[in-house]
This record gives structure tokens, sequence and C-alpha cells, in this order.
């Protein structure tokens, strides 16, 4: 069974092209009350972010979106009514107009403008920070938010943190008009957190499981493809086997019939240590 992004009642996952990205390493503080994980990123791609709050309860609730580090918008649940999972994928740029969310890669330079103000502390992180709150207005106009990070794909080389994507926007799109609600934040429920790296950095850094992809160089181990055989079906050539196994055979020979020469002796040295030996004029005694 595959872990989730669940915590206190909250669940929280990444989506590219209408998938659940793999979350890996997922850990638990109860006493901070918040998750984190690591998940796979490929820059160029759109993501949406889903959270799911807590069971309806007398509270009103609100989802904050945050992309390293930058509030990039938020749902509110209102008590009484009806709770479902919610979605970001866009940032508004206007009451009407958005920009989607995309993995971008860093550019790095050496502007020194740009050693602390193009990188934020918590580059690399996707967070959803869920809040019993407190509704002060609705149907408030919109407020623009600063897009400057996130336009942004330039940081500084002695800034870099092994970060090698950020979040970026991609082509503004129009949408139906929106009006927004004011909150006050009563008390944090939950902080669900997306580490976003590569992949190649999570298998170097043994998080994610290595590739399951075999190798593609065309070479095959003989214990499982070959069986014996080349690649036409037919017996290997085995020249080399059999001129050792005559070598084997000769030498096998000559110790046999080394073997029997020296028994012939020995035979012919016991035969003549027993033979009696009669000297002339001997007598023999017989008698007991």
């Amino acid at each position: 069974m595959r872990w989730k992004m669940k915590f206190l009642e909250c669940e929280a996952h990444i989506i590219v092209d209408g998938e659940e990205l793999p979350e890996y390493g997922i850990e638990y503080d109860g006493e901070t009350k918040t998750a984190v994980c690591w998940v796979p990123s490929q820059a160029g791609k759109s993501f949406s972010i889903t959270g799911i709050p807590p069971k309806q309860s007398d509270i009103d609730v609100a989802i904050y979106f945050h992309t390293d580090g930058g509030f990039v918008g938020g749902n509110v649940f209102h008590k009484g009514r009806p709770w479902a999972p919610t979605s970001r994928s866009h940032v508004d740029t206007s009451a009407t107009t958005s920009r989607p969310l995309m993995f971008a890669s860093i550019e790095l330079t050496d502007d020194d403008t740009l050693l602390n103000s193009a990188n934020p502390k918590n580059l690399g992180e996707i967070t959803l920070r869920i809040y019993h709150v407190e509704i002060k207005s609705e149907n408030n106009p919109f407020k623009e938010l600063a897009m400057s990070r996130l336009t942004n794909n330039q940081i500084h080389q002695r800034s870099k943190k092994a970060v090698t994507h950020k979040i970026n926007l991609g082509p503004e799109v129009e949408q139906p008009a929106k009006t927004y609600t004011s909150c006050d934040s009563r008390e944090m429920l939950c902080n669900l957190t997306f580490k976003y790296r590569s992949i190649d950095v999570l298998r170097a850094n043994g998080i994610a499981p290595p590739s399951s992809i075999p190798p593609t160089d065309g070479k095959r181990k003989a214990s499982e493809d070959d069986d014996g055989e080349d690649d036409d079906g037919k017996e290997q050539d085995s020249t080399e086997d059999d001129q050792e196994e005559e070598q084997d055979q000769a030498q096998l020979k000559t110790l046999l019939e080394q073997v029997k020469a020296l028994e012939a002796k020995m035979t012919k040295a016991r035969k003549t240590e027993h033979r009696p030996v009669f000297i002339p004029g001997e007598v023999i005694d017989l008698t007991l």
C-alpha cells in the first residue's frame, strides 16, 4: 500500500498530467502539526495542488497555498456548508485572468543584487497551511499578489542549496470573474509540505528508488538469456573445452600406465624375496 500525504484529517497531493505524483519519505510531527514529503519535479510541467480539509465541523477553515515560500492563493470552507476537495493550479493576475503554475529550471547568475532577494528560504517547497479562521468580509475585489519571485528563474550561484527547479508561471489565460474573502487566522490545524526535486536528485540521495527500466546497452546475462546457445540457437563453440578434456585423458592414461608398471615391478620383487634358495649340500629340517 502506498503511503498518502495525510495528517490530522487533512490531505494533499500534487497532480501532473492528471496523475498524483509519488510521495517519498513522508515524515510526521504531531507536536508541530506538520507533515513533509518529497516529490519528483520536471521542468516545463504544469501542476496543480489538491487540498482536502478536515471533516466538516462547526468552524470556518481556510487552506492557504504557498510555493517557494510565497502565497499564491487560498480557499475558504464555511461552517454549515458541504465541504469538498479544493485545487490550485493557477495564480490569479486579476479578477478575470490567471497564469498556470509550472516547474522551471533554475538559472545561475553572479549578479550580487540577487544574492538574497531571489533565493527565498523555502525554495523548492510547496506548502498547504490549513487554519481555523474567522471570516471578516466576503465579495472583496481582487488584490494583486507579488509576482516577481515567480517569474524570475535566476538564482545567485553562491546561494544555491542543491535545488535545480523552482516554481514559475505559464502564459496568462482568462477565467470567470472572481471575488475574494478576507479572513483572520486563529489556529493552525495542519501544515503539509512537499519538497520537490528532479527524480535524478531524489534517486542520487536515496529518497526515491532506483529506476526499474532495464539497461538498453544490448548486453545480456548468459545465465538468464543464453542458455548455452548463441544468437542463432546453435550450441556455442566448445573447442577449447574439448582440447582441455583430451589433454586430461592423455595425462590420465599415462598415469595409469605408470601405476601398472610400478605394480608389476613390486610384484616381481615380492616373488624374489620369498622364493626358497637351496644351497648344494644343505639339509632342510622339516620336523617339528
